[in-house]
Parts: structure tokens; sequence; C-alpha cells
């Protein structure tokens, strides 16, 4: 199932307090510019979830899924 950017956005309000909100959504949206960075909804969800609304996690996070998607890339070629 497709997630939406409402569900990124809904997520964001559930664990994050409104002073970090906008920071945190900028923060996201560094994942999925790359064109093999697929599934952009659901892995921000994800790295979301796994922050448990931490920052720091979900910097580590979103560094973990950018490397994963650069080595799938490098194996394809």
């Amino acid at each position: 199932m497709a997630r939406s950017r409402d569900e990124v956005v809904a997520a964001i309000r559930a664990t994050f307090p409104e002073s970090a909100r906008a920071r945190v959504l900028d923060l996201l949206d560094k994942y999925g510019v790359e064109s093999y960075e697929r599934e952009r909804e659901r892995v921000q969800l994800a790295i979301l979830k796994l922050s448990g609304g931490s920052e720091e996690r979900l910097r580590e996070f979103l560094a973990v899924a950018k490397r994963d998607w650069i080595h799938r890339k490098s194996a394809r070629e």
C-alpha cells in the first residue's frame, strides 16, 4: 500500500513537539530526492517510527536509509 505525504505529516505531529516539526520535515525531505531513493513516504514513516521522537536518532536513521539505497544502486551497476 502506497503511503502519502499526509500520513508523514500526521506522524510528525504525533511524534515531535510543535517546535521541532518544521525542522523534522525538512530533514525527512532529504530522503527521496535521488532517483534511486524509492518509496519516499514509506521510508520516511519508518524513520519516524524508529526515531522514537528523537531528532538525533532521526538523523541517524535518515543517514542509514540514504546509504542503504546507495549500496543497492551500486550493487545493480
